[in-house]
C-alpha cells in the first residue's frame, strides 16, 4: 500500500430532501456540486510508508485526487459506506475533531 491511506468521509450530512450534501459553515452543498472541493475524512487504514498520519486522524484533502469506494468491509472496523483511497502526499493537513 506504500503511502496510501484509506479514509471514511465525515463531512457528509442529509440535505433534507432525500440526498446527501457537504456541510460548510452551516450551509449544505449538494454532493453533485463538489467534484473538486476539499473534503474531511477519518483515517481507517494506513500503508507502511505513511509518515505523518495515524489511524483515527481527521484529514483534509482534495476530492479529485484519489479513488472513491463504497460498501467496503474492513476487518476489525466494519463496513465503510462512503470512503476514499488517497496518497499521503496529496493531503492538505490533519485536523482536530470538535
Amino acid at each position: 500500500m506504500d503511502d496510501v491511506i484509506l479514509v471514511e468521509f465525515c463531512d457528509v450530512i442529509d440535505d433534507g430532501i432525500g440526498g446527501q450534501a457537504l456541510s460548510r459553515g452551516g450551509i449544505a452543498i449538494p454532493l453533485t456540486h463538489v467534484i473538486s472541493a476539499w473534503r474531511k475524512a477519518k483515517v481507517i487504514l494506513i500503508g507502511p510508508n505513511v509518515r505523518y498520519t495515524q489511524v483515527g486522524d481527521i484529514v483534509v484533502f482534495p476530492n479529485n485526487m484519489g479513488q472513491g469506494i463504497t460498501n467496503l468491509e474492513v476487518e476489525g472496523y466494519g463496513k465503510i459506506k462512503d470512503g476514499y483511497f488517497i496518497n499521503e502526499q496529496r493531503m492538505f493537513g490533519i485536523c482536530k475533531a470538535k
